[in-house]
């Protein structure tokens, strides 16, 4: 994987205090997996470093690009709000 030279690409949060996260990507970098990549070491993270029990991923179900990065990343489909 390549990365791009000096730009930011997006934005990844981890809130421990409800163990959720935030993800925004440039959309110029789109398609290329870096997302997939932040939000599976963010993952990692959530349960090895900082010992959570639990990390919930909320996506807008008409956003089908951020559903197939948190499930490449792991998660399990549970509910639709």
């Amino acid at each position: 994987m390549t990365k791009p030279k000096q730009a930011a690409i997006g934005s990844l949060f981890l809130f421990m205090v409800k163990s959720t996260k935030e993800v925004h990507c440039n959309e110029a970098c789109n398609g290329r997996g870096y997302m997939t990549q932040a939000v599976k070491l963010a993952f990692d993270y959530a349960f090895e470093k900082a010992e959570l029990h639990r990390v919930q991923a909320s996506v807008m179900p008409c956003n089908l690009p951020s559903i197939r990065v948190v499930e490449k990343a792991g998660f399990n489909y549970e509910a639709c709000a």
